[in-house]
């Protein structure tokens, strides 16, 4: 009787969780963390920067500016996704602010969503008052324990996002939607329109200037053109290499699958290609969950060590087979 109670307990709670970071994922702000090192120095960072280093234990850190939200500039992209996980509704479904911030600051962010049209009382907010990944990490887990089976998670920092992917494995049954987002980097530091200008032409500017004049790029007695990849300097805060610019132009193409492969999925940038190519015997689907062989492959691929870069190959593919642990679950 009270495993079936319990069992009820869960199908009550909402099954979907969407939850989203705050800083750098939905609003960038002038806030600044305070870090005064052993010997005494203090500087100021951002989140972003904090998100990259994480807190380091020769250090202390000062966060009340992050008890209000300083200068706010919305990022529409986060914003945006947000607006219609709430304009969905509730029902089933959680939506959840999960952030650092201490619970000091929660009027700030509450009046930041509700200035740009945001409806607040459809919203959980969950303030931790520390940066530890594993904080935010454990608060998911805890609520996949009462029921959540479809866990949407967006956050800025890949600390976080590695924690929270290590519950991928751990949960096989549960649906994962894990994304790292860096929408606050679209937003230039230099906004005059001078600098947007010069740094809008700049690219075509620096290969017109490279490529022209007299030609003494000499490549094992050849005359060469001199290679527009790299040169020496480049305008403050634009990066001196095209290399760059070119790996994320490289990011925006389609995805090639990879020989042999059925599947393919851009994750943080990266392609990776999974599930064998091809039909089966029968001219069908090679993919059959709630199978025999379904269930030989799912117990087979639960002892496949995870890989360094998740998602990886295995947990995608899975994910098509319907795993949940050792067993294939049919439609």
């Amino acid at each position: 009787m009270k495993l079936l109670f319990e069992n009820w307990r869960k199908l009550l709670k909402e099954t979907k969780l969407r939850v989203f970071d705050f800083d750098d994922t939905l609003v960038k702000s002038d806030s600044r963390i305070k870090v005064t090192s052993e010997d005494g120095t203090e500087v100021y960072i951002t989140p972003a920067e904090f998100a990259h280093e994480g807190e380091k234990p020769d250090n202390t850190y000062d966060y009340s500016e992050f008890e209000t939200v300083v200068d706010p500039r919305e990022l529409k992209k986060g914003t945006d996704v947000l607006k219609s996980v709430v304009d969905a509704g509730t029902d089933g479904r959680e939506i959840v602010i999960l952030t650092a911030r201490a619970p000091e600051s929660e009027t700030a962010i509450k009046d930041y969503l509700e200035s740009i049209g945001i409806d607040i009382s459809k919203i959980t907010f969950v303030l931790l008052g520390d940066a530890d990944p594993k904080m935010k990490s454990s608060w998911i887990e805890k609520r996949i324990l009462d029921g959540a089976s479809d866990v949407v998670f967006i956050d800025d920092s890949g600390k976080n996002v590695d924690a929270v992917r290590e519950l991928e494995d751990k949960y096989p049954e549960v649906k994962f939607d894990i994304r790292k987002v860096s929408y606050a980097e679209e937003i230039d530091e230099q906004t005059e329109p001078f600098q947007q200008a010069v740094k809008k032409g700049y690219r075509k500017m620096k290969m017109r200037l490279i490529s022209t004049g007299p030609n003494k790029y000499n490549v094992g007695g050849k005359m060469k053109k001199p290679p527009t990849t790299r040169s020496k300097s480049a305008p403050v805060g634009f990066g001196g290499s095209l290399e760059e610019e070119q790996i994320e132009e490289k990011k925006k193409k389609p995805c090639k699958k990879a020989k042999g492969k059925k599947y393919v999925k851009r994750v943080d940038g990266k392609c990776r290609s999974y599930g064998q190519a091809g039909k089966a015997k029968d001219g069908g689907d090679r993919i059959r969950p709630g199978t025999k062989k379904g269930d030989a492959y799912c117990a087979r691929s639960l002892k496949i060590k995870k890989c360094k870069n998740p998602p990886c190959a295995n947990t995608l593919s899975r994910k098509k087979w319907k795993c949940r642990g050792s067993k294939s679950v049919g439609e």
